[in-house]
């Protein structure tokens, strides 16, 4: 069996079901990670291991590997550093789409459609973040994240709301661009699409704080 790392130190695996590396995950996730701590990077063999690799390799047996490294973080961590480089990035991704529909409207599109194209990773990236705050902290009643604010739920915080609306403006997007309806995407981004990532930016310093407050708590 391989030798398995946990940040660093090797880890004691006699009489633990751990024969192939899905169970190793599944036996770090259910028992030996606290709570409030993430898998963040697992390096296999010296190799870092993708999304991709990690669902392809649930099977294989730790036999096949030499050395294991995992390597966790707790999730407030990560959030915070995450929404740190929000505060800037989602701001610059509603300039930039403004930006994308007045190409499109003023019929440049291949600098239009440029644009979307780059800033939809970073898009996608936000959205996952949210997602992984939303699940993580507001679905498991955290007090700090849950508290009544000014505007009610979830502390006067909307962006987990606008979550879904996101994601289905951005499919629109996507069927707007195959059919080459121009003015369908330009007025996507502009009526739809901007104001939410404009909430979602005007919201990313509040909602840092919200996390720094927890962090503070833990």
């Amino acid at each position: 069996m391989a030798k398995v790392h946990l940040n660093l130190n090797e880890l004691n695996l006699d009489g633990k079901d751990v024969g192939t590396f899905g169970n190793l995950i599944l036996y770090l996730t259910g028992e030996a990670l606290p709570k409030d701590e993430v898998i963040y990077r697992i390096v296999i063999d010296g190799e870092d291991v993708s999304e991709d690799r990690e669902r392809a390799i649930k099977a294989e047996p730790l036999s096949d590997f030499e050395i294991v490294e995992i390597y966790t973080r707790k999730a407030v961590d990560i959030a915070i550093d995450g929404l740190k480089s929000a505060c800037e990035l989602v701001p610059s991704i509603h300039s930039d789409m403004r930006d994308a529909a007045r190409s499109i409207r003023s019929s440049d599109f291949e600098r239009g459609y440029n644009l979307i194209s780059d800033l939809a990773p970073y898009l996608g990236w936000y959205i996952e973040l949210l997602t992984a705050i939303e699940t993580v902290f507001v679905r498991s009643g955290n007090d700090f994240m849950l508290r009544s604010g000014d505007n009610g739920g979830n502390g006067g915080i909307h962006s987990f709301a606008n979550i879904e609306a996101v994601r289905e403006q951005v499919v629109a997007l996507a069927q707007a661009q195959e059919f080459g309806d121009h003015a369908a995407v330009a007025d996507i981004i502009e009526y739809e699409l901007v104001p939410l990532i404009g909430a979602w930016g005007a919201e990313a310093p509040l909602l840092l704080n919200r996390m720094k407050e927890c962090r503070s708590a833990a």
